[in-house]
């Protein structure tokens, strides 16, 4: 079989956009164990780099939006707790509204 023959002639033609990313992909990240066993040192490397990369972009990003997301967590649970409390307040129930509004 040739190197440009397609072994399954039913498969469908990706678009051309995304096939320098699989290209890519499978260059880093081999499908096959025969492909990794040809793989490069330099794909090796440059797979690892990428998880490694990847891994600490994703501690910092967290590490710098948690704060924001912490203080929209509790500012929605005490409007909750506040909700809460006026349904309590609505009904009569006088204690349990203090109670959810000492929450807030």
């Amino acid at each position: 079989m040739l190197n440009t023959q397609n072994p399954n002639p039913n498969e469908q033609k990706q678009l051309s956009i995304l096939r320098p990313a699989k290209a890519a992909w499978q260059w880093m990240f081999p499908p096959t164990q025969a492909h990794r066993d040809r793989q490069s040192n330099t794909a090796r490397i440059a797979a690892a780099s990428a998880i490694i990369i990847f891994s600490i972009s994703l501690v910092v990003f967290v590490f710098s939006n948690g704060r924001a997301w912490h203080k929209s967590y509790k500012s929605w649970q005490s409007n909750r707790a506040v909700v809460k409390s006026e349904q309590f307040e609505k009904e009569e129930k006088l204690m349990e509204a203090v109670t959810e509004a000492n929450k807030a």
